[in-house]
């Protein structure tokens, strides 16, 4: 059986005015398949997920389920990839019950 693969990532390079972050990076993630990123502090993970976001510029090709992200709407694609940083500003302006019943 071949399955098309949720998220694929092709020679996916990111980079600062500074430096370049990734380069070259290619992996793929199915659906209910359990994903571990790993690695040591500066290594890309952060600049990763803002790609797969669209929060920031890149090169190479990012795909969910064969379409481009660049397709998505930001709605679309924040239904499809969620990220909960491990730092959040203290200044939000909002509190979570002012947001609805969950």
């Amino acid at each position: 059986m071949n399955k098309e693969p949720f998220i694929h990532v092709s020679n996916l390079s990111a980079f600062t005015k500074e430096k370049r972050i990734l380069e070259g990076l290619n992996f793929e993630c199915f659906e209910n398949q359990k994903v571990a990123l790993i690695g040591a502090n500066g290594a890309g993970k952060t600049t990763l997920f803002r790609c797969l976001m669209r929060l920031i510029a890149f090169e190479g090709s990012i795909t969910i389920h064969g379409r481009a992200i660049q397709e998505f709407s930001k709605k679309q694609l924040a239904r499809k990839i969620a990220y909960a940083p491990q730092q959040i500003p203290k200044n939000i302006p909002f509190t979570v019950s002012s947001n609805g019943p969950f």
